[in-house]
């Protein structure tokens, strides 16, 4: 849920984030190491591009070991060598445009799953969110057989494409969930408003996971 929010947004010049709905995309807070296209890292003078199709050949491509009817793609971007890691940093920096500090982006995170995202109509993916908007809860149920109708969270495998990972988590665990994200945002919102220090991570976490009294 992490890596989807953050590779669909990316910053504004006002100090905020705005989501990705374009194409060819802005660079995200964090480059889609599954769709980065790598010759934008190798020349920084281009600008961010994603792959039309994700890269696929005898290295990258297998057969799933216990599900044969399904082809999977494990392509994506490894950093641990210090050259590719210097330049996705690089690349992120490349717009000039600041990242929000850590506090906002939490609190951002939180506004967006408990306000913004639309669980009826979408899935959280990391598969073609910036060249062709979220990915449809009604696709992976025509393709997958995914559960089409509720308002439950679901979430696809960056490679195992058809599986949800997210199929444990019952409804009323997840909506209760979800009015945890939506006191989380309104706790820091109240926090930051009443002109107080936010302090450490620390404070801020235990601010946040306190026992909350609803004022009457």
């Amino acid at each position: 849920m992490i890596l989807h929010f953050l590779t669909i947004h990316t910053p504004s010049p006002n100090g905020g984030i705005v989501t990705i709905f374009t194409h060819p995309p802005p660079c995200p807070m964090l480059p889609n190491l599954q769709w980065v296209d790598h010759r934008c890292l190798q020349n920084l003078n281009l600008p961010y591009t994603e792959w039309q199709q994700k890269p696929s050949n005898q290295y990258t491509t297998m057969i799933h070991p216990t599900e044969t009817s399904y082809k999977v793609n494990t392509s994506f971007l490894r950093i641990n060598d210090k050259t590719v890691h210097t330049a996705v940093r690089q690349r992120i920096e490349i717009g000039g445009t600041k990242t929000p500090a850590v506090g906002y982006l939490l609190a951002a995170f939180f506004k967006y799953y408990a306000f913004h995202f639309d669980y009826k109509k979408h899935v959280v993916s990391l598969n073609a969110i910036s060249r062709s908007g979220l990915v449809e809860r009604e696709a992976k149920a025509e393709f997958d057989g995914w559960k089409l109708f509720g308002q439950s969270l679901a979430i696809e495998d960056p490679f195992e494409e058809f599986y949800d990972v997210a199929h444990v988590l019952k409804s009323g665990s997840f909506q209760r969930t979800r009015r945890e994200f939506a006191l989380a945002y309104s706790k820091i919102v109240q926090k930051m408003s009443s002109g107080q220090a936010m302090g450490s991570a620390d404070d801020l976490l235990e601010y946040i996971c306190e026992e909350y009294e609803e004022q009457v």
